[in-house]
């Protein structure tokens, strides 16, 4: 899911990532903001949610690893708010990231 024009500048761009488990069933997914970052010269990824580890949770590089978050227990409703949720907050997630990486803080 793209993120609307205009809504951030420099571009950034969701992808999401899931997992059938037999016809139609969902067993695993991710949903991540990938920015381009002008000083690296390449697409980098900027926070995701995912159910690596089986729970889901929040990713956010540099800053913090499975996060709890509140997300509905059916995963398609779940994979779908967390969507929704990096593309409302995608400005604010690629600011903490640039001010982590400012402060030297590694990435993974």
């Amino acid at each position: 899911m793209a993120v609307p024009p205009g809504l951030l500048h420099p571009p950034a761009d969701l992808s999401a990532e899931p997992s059938l488990e037999g016809p139609g069933r969902l067993r695993s997914w991710a949903a991540q903001l990938e920015w381009w970052n002008p000083d690296e010269g390449r697409w980098v990824w900027v926070a995701r949610y995912d159910t690596a580890g089986g729970r889901a949770h929040r990713d956010r590089n540099r800053i913090a690893r499975h996060e709890p978050v509140d997300l509905p227990e059916d995963p398609g409703k779940a994979a779908k708010v967390a969507e929704v949720e990096l593309a409302r907050r995608a400005e604010e997630y690629i600011e903490a990231y640039r001010a982590a990486r400012a402060w030297g803080r590694e990435a993974w």
